[in-house]
């Protein structure tokens, strides 16, 4: 069955560290497909960037051959 794990942060640095404590956190995955993006927002007149990715993923039992 194939899942979806969203991520998001205002630099590229925390949104990297996130992806790989959650890729070192699962075991049997296939990652699929991931999908990057980056939004200028504005915030009290100050330009920020909103960092973000989605990883599509297949999570294998022992059952999975």
């Amino acid at each position: 069955m194939l899942q979806v794990k969203i991520f998001s942060r205002s630099t590229e640095e925390d949104l990297e560290l996130d992806i790989n404590e959650f890729l070192e956190t699962v075991s049997m995955v296939n990652v699929t497909d991931i999908k990057y993006s980056v939004a200028a927002i504005s915030h009290e007149a100050l330009p920020l960037a909103l960092y973000s990715a989605l990883i599509t993923y297949k999570k294998y039992t022992n059952d999975d051959k």
